[in-house]
């Protein structure tokens, strides 16, 4: 669900408003005389609502990493998304596990509209949790060692904010994720040519598919993960391997 009051909600993030104050203004009742319930819309029909929704799903998943701010710190944070529910995993400073307050900046900390501000709330994983196989495929050791998860509040982007709940969802075809990822890693070449034409790279010496999702696959490069997005959201194996398949066509 879409909030057309994003520039207010983080504004008090942002400024002289609390964390309480922050996450309460989303969810209070609309004053007496203007409707009943909770303001989880203003101006804005639920087919545009559900489209911007998958916009935004579409722009974090584009990222794997940003500037997770917590406290008076901006700290560059590489991450993956759990498979089984959403969550943005990745090891942090023990300095972050300790705050209360975090936001994500996608793809860094800037003024630009384009960018995407994400709200989360932390958990503390163990010392070698099964995610961290994950993220090692996408990014390599690590540099920190405490482990955390993050549940997403909600996030402001493009001058809407986005219910968290638009981002935390089981992978639709997570059991069949590594037969596709194989499949692509079979024709280097094609990779290659898919990470210039679709991801917009430049050049890619040796690329590896390493995740594919509902709305595109991950590519890790030298330097960086590539992007190549669906054309629409894949709702399982099936018409993900046919949107494989299309891509670059």
């Amino acid at each position: 669900m879409i909030h057309n009051f994003a520039a207010q909600a983080f504004g008090l993030y942002h400024g002289t408003g609390s964390l309480h104050t922050c996450l309460r203004s989303p969810l209070a009742p609309l004053p007496e005389g203007e409707g009943g319930g909770v303001a989880y819309s203003v101006g804005m029909s639920d087919i545009d609502s559900e489209k911007r929704a998958l916009e935004a799903r579409g722009f974090l998943g584009a990222h794997k990493a940003g500037t997770l701010e917590f406290d008076e710190n901006y700290v560059p944070w590489k991450f993956v998304v759990d498979p089984a529910d959403g969550r943005l995993c990745g090891p942090v400073m023990v300095a972050a596990l300790l705050s209360s307050q975090h936001v994500l900046h996608l793809p860094e900390e800037t003024n630009d509209s384009g960018a995407m501000r994400v709200l989360l709330s932390p958990e503390q994983l163990d010392d070698d949790p099964p995610i961290a196989d994950r993220w090692m495929m996408y990014h390599g050791e690590p540099q920190d060692v405490r482990w955390a998860a993050f549940w997403l509040d909600f996030a402001k982007w493009d001058g809407v904010v986005v219910d968290g709940d638009a981002f935390m969802r089981e992978h639709p075809f997570r059991s069949e994720e590594g037969k596709l990822v194989k499949g692509l890693n079979a024709d280097v070449d094609r990779l290659r040519r898919l990470c210039v034409e679709v991801g917009g790279m430049r050049d890619v010496e040796s690329p590896m598919a390493v995740g594919v999702d509902a709305l595109g696959v991950d590519v890790r490069a030298r330097f960086d993960i590539v992007r190549l997005p669906f054309p629409e959201e894949a709702t399982d194996a099936e018409a993900a391997l046919a949107m494989i398949a299309g891509l670059g066509a």
